[in-house]
């Protein structure tokens, strides 16, 4: 059980607050010593920046402009995912071990924050041109899912890890425009000191980012 609480306060502008309950609970299930299989579901929340909300560059001789947007409201999402882990001890060596985890994940994001072009401009030197002009907003509903799978091996001082993720976001803006959009990663680790192997192992629940 989590809770945030979060005031943000800017020169010139209303004080802004927020505070809210994120429960998470995750279940697992180890019928054999090799094997646990796992279940979890939680609820999150990401208030805005100063940034996010504050933010404000306007000028004919920058690459970018940034409009702030007082009017956001918090990201809260409801994640879930299921996985399955295997553990193997001493399997190159004495003292060694193999994790193995493949997980699925699903996320509903309800005002998720995001960048979104809101205008151009005309750009004077050194960067003439035509610019853009950013705003964070919120999308009205955003879903989220993909697939993970991850190796992590250990022996002695020596670590190495691989993974995998996949992941399809569909957002749908206020005005009935829909956006989807995907995204692929390969992580690989080798660092000289035995790690907890934490990101192997069942219990986190993802958080929404404003991707």
């Amino acid at each position: 059980m989590r809770h945030d609480d979060y005031k943000l306060t800017s020169p010139g502008q209303s004080e802004v607050s927020h505070d809210k309950l994120s429960p998470k609970l995750t279940l697992k299930y180890q019928p054999w010593k090799v094997l646990g299989v796992y279940g979890s579901y939680g609820k999150a929340y990401r208030g805005p920046t100063l940034t996010e909300m504050f933010g404000n560059l306007s000028t004919n001789r920058a690459l970018f402009n940034f409009r702030p947007n007082t009017d956001l409201k918090p990201e809260t999402s409801t994640a879930k995912e299921v996985g399955a882990t295997l553990s193997f001890d001493d399997v190159l060596g004495r003292g060694d071990r193999l994790l193995m985890k493949a997980a699925y994940f699903t996320e509903d994001v309800k005002d998720m924050i995001d960048q979104q072009v809101v205008g151009r401009y005309t750009r004077e030197a050194p960067f003439a041109g035509t610019g853009m002009i950013f705003q964070r907003r919120n999308v009205a509903r955003a879903e989220r899912h993909g697939g993970e799978l991850e190796v992590a091996y250990a022996w002695d001082d020596l670590s190495l890890g691989l993974g995998y993720s996949a992941s399809a976001l569909e957002e749908r803006r206020n005005g009935g425009e829909s956006v989807r959009t995907s995204r692929q990663a390969f992580l690989r680790r080798a660092v000289p000191d035995r790690p907890q192997l934490v990101s192997a192992l069942p219990g986190a629940v993802r958080t929404c980012s404003g991707l």
